[in-house]
């Protein structure tokens, strides 16, 4: 702590360099490292999920992926196809929020970039598919994506 300094007339004050950010600087510079960790491995993520005749006409989970813990994961595009598209129904989850439900694809397959889109550790993406008439119908997912890794 700086002793108190007695200021003569006409003399300025001195100046406090970076008085008050020294009082909690370790705490920021803690919670800092959280998110400045620099990133290492990328490991590509392509899980292809499919539904062979199916017909349920309820939701059915097509496929899923799950960034892995201490990882980035990096959404690049998720590409969707059925046999039968006139009665086709899909549902695309992002971490428990739903980005559209009950979407029919006029040409049976349908590529939706995602350009790199930031996916924190620890949340999903899902594809759930469903029939209109249970009639079996052929469904197929797949995320193309990666997970970057923090070193330690």
């Amino acid at each position: 702590m700086d002793t108190p300094v007695e200021l003569q007339p006409g003399q300025p004050p001195p100046q406090q360099i970076l008085g008050m950010f020294n009082i909690c600087w370790d705490e920021l510079k803690a919670e800092l490292r959280k998110y400045a960790r620099p990133l290492g491995v990328r490991k590509p993520v392509s899980p292809l999920g499919n539904l062979v005749a199916e017909t349920s006409i309820e939701y059915k989970l097509l496929k899923q992926w799950e960034v892995a813990p201490d990882s980035e994961g990096i959404l690049h595009e998720i590409s969707l196809f059925t046999s039968r598209s006139a009665t086709s129904m899909f549902k695309l989850v992002f971490a428990d929020e739903t980005k559209f439900e009950d979407s029919i694809i006029h040409s049976g397959s349908l590529t939706i970039p995602y350009n790199g889109l930031s996916v924190a550790s620890g949340n999903k993406v899902s594809v759930y598919a469903k029939t209109t008439d249970a009639v079996a119908t052929n469904f197929d997912a797949i995320i193309i994506a990666e997970e970057r890794y923090y070193q330690q």
